[in-house]
């Protein structure tokens, strides 16, 4: 999928757009429209595809055709919606058509984010991070996982290693930011990052 680098800016007029998914959604079936927030996007899913007798050139023209015209009534009233037409072009301009898909009675409209917010470089860096722990690392980890509670010896025990070796892969691994000690000396767990 072609992306282009404009930022989402998740403020009033976003929430427009998906308050217009309510109003273009048909509810026949009484499920609403969904908002689904990914790494890389937003996916806004409208239920019932085009409205009747409206073309996808009518659509991405920015022909208004709510679907749901008492909703979309006390939408109005209510300034959560418009009926100026300029949603869609407004879309199109900015991040074009490919993020419109029509399929199996759905409206999909996916909306890229400009950015890699930060709590996901942290997830992709641990996550390259773990991938290239060594066996021993994995099998210390993994083990103190599942038992938090577990002294050095136990985990040597358990991992069939030696305590100076665990010793050296703790701090290892504390170093590495995935494995933190909690608690007193007596009474700590073990807390995978």
């Amino acid at each position: 999928m072609k992306t282009k680098t404009k930022s989402l800016n998740w403020d009033l007029d976003s929430w427009i757009k998906v308050y217009n998914a309510c109003v273009h959604n048909t509810w026949i079936e009484k499920v609403p429209p969904s908002v689904y927030i990914y790494d890389d996007r937003i996916e806004v899913v409208s239920y019932g595809g085009l409205p009747y007798g409206l073309s996808e050139e009518g659509f991405y023209a920015g022909t208004s055709k709510p679907v749901n015209n008492r909703l979309f009534n006390i939408f109005i009233t209510c300034d959560f919606s418009e009926q100026s037409g300029h949603g869609i072009p407004q879309i199109v301009k900015m991040y074009g058509r490919e993020v419109f898909s029509f399929r199996d009675g759905l409206l999909i409209v996916t909306l890229p984010f400009g950015y890699e917010p930060d709590y996901v470089k942290a997830r992709l860096t641990r996550t390259t991070i773990q991938n290239s722990l060594t066996k021993n690392q994995q099998a210390v980890i993994h083990y103190l996982s599942d038992h938090p509670y577990a002294s050095l010896n136990e985990t040597a025990a358990a991992c069939s290693l030696s305590l100076g070796g665990v010793k050296k892969i703790v701090g290892k691994l504390q170093e590495m930011q995935l494995l933190e000690r909690k608690g007193s000396k007596n009474k700590s767990t073990w807390v995978i990052r």
